[in-house]
This record gives C-alpha cells, sequence and structure tokens, in this order.
C-alpha cells in the first residue's frame, strides 16, 4: 500500500479516535513524517495548539501549517545551524516558550510575544560582548514564571525590571555569585525561588524585601551558611536546604513562619 494511501486510510478514523491518535504528536512531527496528508489531516493541524521545532523540524515550516491564533506552547530547540524564528511574534495567544541550547540570546528574546506567561531558558546564552543577560525581553512582556537552567550567568548582569511580574523563579546551576541578587528586591510578587546547584553563592540578606516569598529551594548552595534573613519573610512556609557545613539557624522563634522546613542532608 502506498504512503498516500495510508494517509487516506487513516483519514477515514473516527473523529474521537482520530483525535487520540493525533494526540501523541506535535505538529512538527507530523510535517516531517507525512508529506502528502489529506485535506482532514491538515484541519487537525491547523487547531493544533504545541509546536516542537528542530534544525529537523524548522519553525518555519511548522508555522506555515499551524493556526498563529491557536498555538499555546512553542519550544525550540538550536542546533548549529541558524534558526528563523521570524513570525514567532505573531503568537498572539502563546502561553509557554521554551529555547534550548539558543545562543546569542538577546536577539531571540525581542520575538517573544507580550502574552507569554512562562519562559524556559535551557543551555542559553547572550553574544560575547552583551553583558545584561535577558536584555531583549520586553518590559511590557509580564512573565509570570521564569526558568533558566545551566544558562551560565556568572559574567553577566541580570536585568530584574522585566522581571516584576514573577510569581516563579528557578535559577538553578546557573553560577550565581551574591551580586546577582542584588536587584531581586523588585520582585514583589515572587512565590517561588529556586537557586539549587549555585556553590558560590552565600548572602540571602537581598531576598528580606520580597516578602512574597512561600517557597524556597537553596540545595548544593554550601557556601549559605546563615539563614537569618529568612526569618524575616512572614510568608516563607517551605525551605530546602542540603549545604555542609550545616547552616547556621537562628532563635527557635524561626521555625515559627513556616509549617515545614525540610533539612534535606548530603550524603
Amino acid at each position: 500500500m502506498s504512503k498516500r494511501s495510508r494517509v487516506e486510510r487513516n483519514s477515514f478514523l473516527p473523529n474521537d479516535l482520530l483525535c487520540l491518535v493525533l494526540g501523541f504528536l506535535t505538529v512538527g512531527e507530523y510535517l516531517c513524517r507525512i508529506r502528502r496528508i489529506s485535506k482532514r489531516f491538515r484541519e487537525f493541524v491547523y487547531h493544533f495548539t504545541e509546536i516542537d521545532a528542530t534544525p529537523e523540524k524548522p519553525f518555519q515550516e511548522i508555522l506555515r501549517a499551524a493556526n498563529p491564533g491557536s498555538v499555546r506552547t512553542v519550544r525550540v530547540r538550536f542546533g548549529i545551524y541558524k534558526t528563523d524564528l521570524r513570525g514567532l511574534e505573531s503568537l498572539n495567544n502563546l502561553e509557554q516558550l521554551t529555547f534550548d541550547a539558543a545562543s546569542k540570546l538577546e536577539e531571540k528574546l525581542v520575538l517573544v510575544p507580550k502574552s507569554t506567561k512562562t519562559l524556559v531558558l535551557s543551555f542559553c546564552s547572550t553574544s560575547a560582548n552583551q553583558e545584561d543577560f535577558l536584555s531583549g525581553l520586553s518590559l511590557s512582556c509580564e512573565l509570570t514564571s521564569l526558568c533558566l537552567r545551566e544558562c551560565r550567568l556568572t559574567d553577566c548582569n541580570i536585568l530584574w525590571e522585566p522581571l516584576c511580574s514573577l510569581v516563579s523563579l528557578s535559577m538553578s546551576s546557573c553560577g550565581l555569585r551574591d551580586t546577582h541578587l542584588e536587584g531581586i528586591w523588585c520582585l514583589r510578587k515572587l512565590e517561588q525561588l529556586d537557586l539549587s546547584g549555585n556553590p558560590e553563592l552565600s548572602n540571602l540578606w537581598p531576598l528580606v524585601p520580597v516578602t512574597s516569598l512561600k517557597t524556597i529551594n537553596l540545595f548544593d548552595c554550601p557556601r549559605v551558611t546563615d539563614l537569618t534573613p529568612l526569618s524575616m519573610l512572614a510568608n516563607l512556609k517551605d525551605t530546602v536546604l542540603g549545604s555542609s557545613p550545616a547552616p547556621k539557624i537562628p532563635h527557635s522563634s524561626f521555625f515559627g513562619f513556616r509549617d515545614e522546613l525540610y533539612l534535606m542532608k548530603r550524603r
């Protein structure tokens, strides 16, 4: 049976069954596996909400088949070749955007739609001459969640102003130093903070003005030995620690500010 015949045969499946089958694939996988698809398949692809683009599944090719108004989630995995992101800014209903292994990040952040609420950056870096991380992010983009994974920020400044609407922030294993937290006071809505995996971090006093903070993860931050600043955060409930030497915990009234305190010891 020819490839065309197999595609047409599948297109006669009932709507509910066809939706179930297609639900396991993203738009990009359709276009790479099925070049000649029936009209009914194209209608389903047009209304898909997720785009997963790689060098083998180019973003532009996927975007041409999708309906920009329906797309809610985009993940772009960058390779050694240049990735064309033109049209990303036209996704007016986009909610979550993920960049994996993106270089010259500030050029790509300019294209982030204003509707984006969750931004995930994994193994991303700025230009060699660019010191301000997240400098391309528009002030009108009101993110509520930002996740940075293995983004080396050791030699960068962090621009906190575009992030004042954040509720959740993860900066795990980003090479943070004490100077990186100096402007974090402006995150007045922040409730969840993950600083795990930053062995050079030691000073928590910049967190004191962030009174909305409820959860903080300091696992694998061995230089954090003074937890006194956390006692001033009245809304803090959960704290994850895993440091050596053992942190210096202030007076026992410190525990009255939270329901639980997890002390995770290194083995």
